[in-house]
């Protein structure tokens, strides 16, 4: 693996002396270029290595041995080829070179004749041959080797190159190509199938074992064939044509996923509409997906719209069924099979198009790894799941659907893996924690297989769940590509603070540099994807599509086409991807994408807001924490007002944890927001908060004192709301977990987000039982009661397994 060098403290002793490498084709290449000295033509070989590694080396040349500035100038401006940046090494003296020295190692080219001046990393050209001297403190061997190594192939390929741009010669050597998107080197071809088609042959194969169960209801697979096959042949009734959208409101129940189905028999594109999601952001759901019919499960909840409705009925009579095949309507594995929606940046969420082939494959790869069968029980917690709908359904297992808003409760996720025997379950890693905390996993004779992604998972957690013999993976995922890699054991190495995401098992991936050119292993590129996991594109937005999903400048046939991630990836030593960041603004909140300039236009739309700046910043629990930096106008609004006012409109992993009061936003001479100098606040309580009343019981002082250590504040009072101090669906599980080991029993997440301060969960504690409210309500009560719904809402609506991390 290749490491960037770094100098930590200044070092005057010279370089050691250096090993001495026979370059093939260097002495060609030097003859090829009559009248420049061999120096001139290894500065600009080794111009063209530094340009690929980054700004992390300077370049210098000795007097006679090139114009290293001239050089690295011209690479950094533009895309030249070999003559012109010949010429430009060979060209007139640059001005002296009065860089101060600084944290950036020294890389030095010389000749043998040359005295040799001081350098971090010097090398020197013979007429054949380059030695190389180094510095061991700032340079390790293994790297130089690597630097060597990719001279040599740069050799071998420019003679053939010509007057073609530098940018199309790879540095790479074999082996690094083979890494760096060449393995596995043939992609899978799966069945040409659709999802719904997987489903129908099971049900041909084992009509009467148990599809779809949710409490003490269940279908069978004949049942739900033929269920569905009669609400399709409605949806065609109703006006549904091949690739039509349709919204589809309800909550998770044996009709939800009935109607799901259904859209698919009939050739159209679900678009599902959670109804726990705020009412505005629905109403965009359904302006990006413009959707020609709505179907209404039950617990719906859809905006008042023109458009033809189908209900779903609360039960049906096998024998009043008549149509028991499906529409005649044709669909391919290449048709849309759903939308799901992403964060923005522009304020409006992306529709992504996912087809039946993305998701037909992802079975056939797990089925292929996991050998899943009818004995297998699959908890299923999204309405939007390949693993926890469709993998269960192609292979004969049962999808157990867990009871709405069941995912955010540890207590009941233990009870109903232990109750209903559930073998397989996707989980983020805080839910993860919570469900391991005092031995809540050590009885589930059922349960073999884990899956867990949307977070960073800690080494110690992960050692935790495989000491009890479950599997546990990890998998990297995208709402635009699917299942990209996956890491299925334990690491071979202490990852440190650094996030191991696996290997891709059947997509290429692609590290690349800001010019879509291949980086060598152990530097940071952005991950460009392909293969049977990627989506087909934004619905209605061909320009952002064009954008962001390319042709593949690699020319391999198998992966034509690459998503560009904006995620930034490098090799490990072993060959593992290593999570290293993001190339924009985006930042993951419990598992979610939020582009917080979205979250910027919906402040904007607030009366007491001038003008704002949202960012994210690291946050070890959850992967960021959102914090708004504002100028506010008058009357200046106060925390809780803007956590309400977002809470109608975004999800709740959208709403900023902390809002920041500036007197002006800091901007760059550019007039862009200075974003690197906002500084996320502290520990000190809020400003806008009351003063903090003080424990009055030994419980609530216990309390308090959790409470400042989960919530990482310095002052909490104990009729302070969770919310207002910062707290979230995340942090309901950890205050949990810490109430657990500090008083040897905890209620359950639900009670803690319906009791949110200290006063009111002490006496939770203590027994007391809670004052209950007026039979009735006056207006302002109703108003006050609503607001306060609006502000929990802000803060723990968040779904503890969020769907586009664990689909």
């Amino acid at each position: 693996m290749f490491d960037l060098p770094s100098r930590t403290s200044a070092d005057a002793r010279p370089p050691e002396p250096g090993h001495v490498w026979t370059l093939d084709g260097f002495a060609e290449w030097c003859a090829a270029h009559p009248g420049v000295p061999p120096s001139q033509v290894l500065c600009a070989l080794v111009a063209v290595l530094l340009d690929r590694y980054g700004a992390a080396m300077r370049l210098v040349a000795a007097p006679g041995c090139g114009e290293a500035g001239a050089a690295v100038a011209l690479l950094a401006g533009s895309d030249p080829a070999w003559p012109a940046l010949l010429s430009a090494v060979t060209g007139a003296p640059d001005a002296a070179d009065t860089e101060p020295p600084g944290d950036r190692p020294v890389v030095l080219v010389t000749d043998s004749d040359t005295p040799t001046p001081a350098g971090d990393l010097v090398w020197i050209a013979g007429e054949t041959t380059v030695e190389v001297r180094l510095r061991p403190a700032v340079f390790g061997e293994q790297s130089v080797a690597r630097m060597v190594g990719h001279l040599r192939r740069l050799l071998a390929e420019l003679p053939g190159h010509g007057d073609r741009p530098l940018s199309l010669v790879t540095v790479l050597t074999e082996e690094e190509t083979r890494l760096n998107g060449g393995t596995p080197r043939l992609l899978p071809v799966y069945p040409p199938v659709t999802l719904h088609q997987l489903v129908e042959l099971q049900a041909w194969k084992t009509p009467d074992a148990c599809a779809l169960a949710s409490g003490d209801e269940a279908l069978s697979y004949r049942e739900l064939n033929e269920v569905s096959n009669v609400l399709a042949h409605q949806l065609v009734a109703a006006g549904l044509r091949p690739s039509d959208v349709v919204a589809v409101g309800g909550e998770r129940s044996l009709g939800l996923f009935t109607a799901l189905l259904a859209v698919l028999k009939a050739g159209g594109v679900f678009l599902h509409l959670d109804p726990d999601l705020p009412e505005p952001r629905l109403r965009q759901f359904l302006e990006v997906g413009r959707p020609r019919l709505v179907v209404r499960a039950a617990g719906a909840r859809i905006p008042v719209t023109d458009l033809p409705e189908v209900a779903v009925p609360s039960g049906w009579d096998p024998a009043s069924i008549e149509a028991r095949t499906a529409p005649d309507v044709v669909v391919g594995p290449e048709d849309p099979a759903y939308v799901l929606f992403t964060s923005g940046s522009t304020g409006v969420p992306k529709g992504v198009l996912r087809s039946h082939r993305l998701h037909v494959s992802r079975v056939f790869l797990e089925q292929g790894m996991y050998h899943l069968g009818p004995d297998d029980r699959h908890l299923l917690k999204l309405p939007i799941s390949a693993r926890e709908l469709f993998w269960p359904l192609a292979t004969g297992g049962t999808a157990v659907i867990a009871r709405p808003g069941g995912e955010r409760d540890d207590d009941y996720l233990r009870a109903v893996l232990r109750d209903e025997r559930i073998s397989v379950i996707s989980v983020v890693p805080s839910m993860l924690r919570a469900l391991a905390a005092d031995g809540g996993i050590d009885d589930l004779p059922h349960l073999r297989h884990i899956f867990v992604g949307g977070e960073a998972l800690p080494p110690d957690l992960e050692a935790a769940v495989r000491a009890h013999g479950y599997g546990v993976h990890n998998t990297y995922t995208l709402t635009e590509a699917d299942y990209v890699a996956h890491r299925g054991g334990p690491l071979a190495e202490p990852a440190g603070e650094s996030t191991v995401i696996g290997r891709p098992i059947d997509m290429r991936v692609y590290l690349c540099d800001e010019r879509d050119r291949l980086v060598p292993p152990g530097l940071d590129g952005e991950m460009l994807v392909g293969g049977p996991g990627l989506a087909t594109g934004y619905l209605g937005d061909p320009a952002r599509t064009a954008e962001r999903f390319v042709p593949n400048p690699f020319g391999d046939p198998q992966a034509p086409l690459l998503f560009r991630t904006g995620d930034l990836a490098r090799h490990r030593a072993d060959g593992a991807l290593e999570y290293r960041g993001r190339r924009d603004l985006q930042v993951k909140v419990r598992g979610h994408r939020v582009e917080p300039t979205e979250v910027e236009h919906r402040l904007r739309e607030h009366a007491g807001v001038q003008a704002v700046a949202v960012a994210g910043y690291p946050d070890p629990q959850q992967g960021a924490v959102l914090v708004a930096f504002l100028v506010a106008g008058e009357p200046e609004p106060d925390n809780r007002s803007l956590r309400e006012f977002l809470a109608e409109r975004l999800p709740a992993a959208m709403v900023p944890r902390h809002f920041v009061r500036l007197p002006r936003l800091p901007v760059l001479p550019s007039g862009k927001v200075d974003r690197a100098s906002l500084q996320p606040p502290g520990r000190e309580r809020s400003a806008d908060l009351p003063p903090p009343v003080a424990p009055q019981t030994p419980t609530q002082a216990r309390l308090s004192a959790l409470w400042r250590r989960v919530l990482h504040a310095d002052e909490t009072g104990i009729d302070d709301t969770f919310v207002d101090l910062g707290g979230d669906s995340l942090r309901v599980i950890l205050l949990r977990a810490a109430i657990q080991d500090e008083f040897g029993d905890a209620p359950g997440i639900a009670d803690l987000m319906r009791r949110t301060t200290i006063r009111q969960q002490a006496d939770l504690l203590d027994g007391v039982r809670p004052d209950v409210p007026p039979p009735t309500a006056g207006r302002a009560d109703r108003t006050r009661q609503a607001r306060a719904e609006a502000n929990r809402r802000a803060g723990l609506r968040a779904a503890a397994t969020p769907e586009e991390s664990l689909r």
